[in-house]
């Protein structure tokens, strides 16, 4: 961790439902870091929805953001290796369908970069 960065971290288990939560880590020991802010996101703006989960041919990414920001979209196999890629612009949004028909089943992990937020989760590919 290093100091006065911010992180984005994903927190699972609300029912299916992703909440990203807005961490301000300050160094003020040089022996060590302590947490001094913890906000929820704008649940409706700038949230990463990925559905379905699990999908069989066909994952959406969408995205209702104001956000005028690059953005970089990965999915990621159990290995770690990024085995899809897409870069892009976020002015009014994501929405983008992904054809994984012909990936192998099992549980796969997805990055979504911005130039302001990180969001990362998993889906299964049945």
């Amino acid at each position: 961790i290093q100091p006065n960065t911010t992180y984005y971290i994903l927190i699972d288990g609300f029912a299916g439902q992703h909440c990203n939560f807005d961490l301000q880590v300050v160094n003020n020991d040089p022996n060590g870091c302590l947490i001094t802010k913890q906000d929820a996101l704008n649940t409706t703006e700038n949230q990463l929805q990925v559905f379905p989960n699990p999908a069989q041919n066909w994952i959406r990414f969408r995205m209702d953001a104001s956000l005028n920001s690059h953005y970089q979209l990965q999915i990621f196999d159990s290995r770690g290796r990024a085995i899809m890629t897409k870069n892009g612009h976020l002015n009014e949004g994501l929405d983008d369908r992904w054809n994984i028909a012909a990936l192998p089943a099992g549980i796969y992990i997805y990055r979504c970069l911005t130039d302001t937020h990180q969001f990362t989760g998993k889906f299964e590919k049945i």
